[in-house]
């Protein structure tokens, strides 16, 4: 059991390092680029989180079709950004 303690122990600090050094890259790279934050994550996440739908508000929100069209996922504000 201690050897499985130990390698998610590891784990973890591994996963903190790592999302550290890609923050920090990130934020320099920015700086070059001047580039502004994401919102890519939290659109995803906000789609995810959503509440199933009904039948008809499904059927419209992808633009009156069972599959949806181009131009319903043109406008999906989380497919842009």
């Amino acid at each position: 059991m201690g050897g499985v303690v130990e390698a998610l122990g590891w784990g973890l600090v591994a996963g903190l390092v790592g999302t550290m050094a890609q923050t920090v890259s990130q934020l320099i790279e920015q700086r070059f680029t001047h580039r502004e934050d994401s919102t890519v994550t939290v659109q995803v996440g906000a789609m995810l989180l959503r509440p199933p739908l009904k039948t008809g508000e499904q059927a419209s929100r992808l633009g009156g079709s069972a599959l949806g069209s181009r131009s319903s996922w043109a406008r999906c504000g989380a497919c842009s950004g």
